[in-house]
């Protein structure tokens, strides 16, 4: 069994347009999606990363010797990570079926990336 990053992108200059009541049936959502998963002994690992408009985080840019650090910014910055998911699967394809599932994808301008972990 191989372990999968499902990276869960979003579009800043898109908010979500929900009710105070869709959001609470999406969280709901989220939540019954990650606990199917840990039933079926697929989840390793899963967080939601800080809001990207109260901390935008810092990015690191190394040069030679140098590096520099600054916020995040914003103004440039379309998406963004907002969380995670580490799983367990077979293969890509069994990685891609798993995430189709994810409540993430019906988000207005949303999208999972996968990427295997790499095990030496």
């Amino acid at each position: 069994m191989s372990q999968f990053v499902l990276f869960l992108w979003s579009d800043t200059s898109r908010p979500p347009d929900l009710s105070p009541a869709e959001m609470q049936a999406f969280v709901k959502e989220y939540s019954e999606w990650t606990e199917k998963l840990r039933r079926e002994g697929r989840l390793v690992w899963s967080e939601r990363l800080s809001d990207v408009f109260r901390d935008p985080g810092r990015r690191l840019k190394g040069t030679g010797d140098e590096l520099s650090v600054t916020d995040r910014p914003l103004p440039e910055t379309k998406e963004v990570v907002g969380g995670f998911y580490q799983i367990e699967a077979s293969d890509y394809a069994e990685a891609v079926k798993i995430a189709s599932g994810c409540p993430h994808l019906k988000g207005r301008g949303a999208r999972i990336e996968i990427r295997e972990v790499w095990h030496p």
